[in-house]
């Protein structure tokens, strides 16, 4: 958002992938919307975010929906097999497991660390369960949700580990050998 601030000061042309699209309940979608405004260039995930962006007062021609770019980096990865997976992660995974990865909401006040205990309760009570945990992005009452990670594994190292990022490789192979993904991210 600030490049983005200071390169129409400059007078440098942005092009701006992934515009259009909404994120509920998050300052994300502000910004998103902001950088749309300060952008030349417009590359959308799908034709209902590009109609987004046109309503936003952008022209049609310069608005293109070219997919989720992301997902030909997605296709074209190797993936961890499982023994090289766990290797990678300094983590045994069980029968049963689950990455969990919950990101304060940011618009809403004093809510997240009542959610996320709800949560840690839940995940607390099923035997067997290995859970990877991935932290907050810094958003408001991100550091209390890191805590509370952190006490849980803590407190369940045999059957618990966090990161701060696993990266792609790591996070993409991750999903092929979990049970379930839990949490409010858009990643999972």
């Amino acid at each position: 958002f600030v490049a983005a601030g200071a390169a129409t000061v400059a007078k440098v042309p942005i092009a701006h992938l992934h515009g259009g699209e909404t994120t509920e309940g998050a300052f994300d979608e502000s910004f998103r919307h902001s950088i749309t405004k300060m952008s030349h260039l417009h590359f959308t995930a799908t034709e209902e975010y590009r109609n987004r962006v046109i309503q936003l007062g952008e022209q049609p021609d310069y608005v293109f929906n070219v997919g989720a770019i992301g997902i030909d980096n997605i296709v074209r990865l190797k993936l961890l097999d499982r023994d090289a997976f766990q290797k990678a992660i300094g983590f045994e995974l069980g029968n049963k497991n689950i990455l969990v990865t919950f990101h304060p909401v940011s618009l809403e006040n004093a809510t997240a660390q009542d959610q996320f205990q709800v949560l840690l309760d839940i995940l607390a009570e099923v035997e067997g369960l290995h859970i990877i945990f991935t932290k907050t992005n810094a958003d408001t009452n991100g550091r209390i949700i890191n805590a509370m990670i952190d006490r849980f594994v803590s407190d369940n190292p045999d059957r618990s580990v966090c990161f701060i990022s696993m990266g792609q490789l790591r996070y993409l192979s991750a999903l092929q050998f979990m049970d379930g993904v839990v949490g409010n991210s858009s990643s999972g």
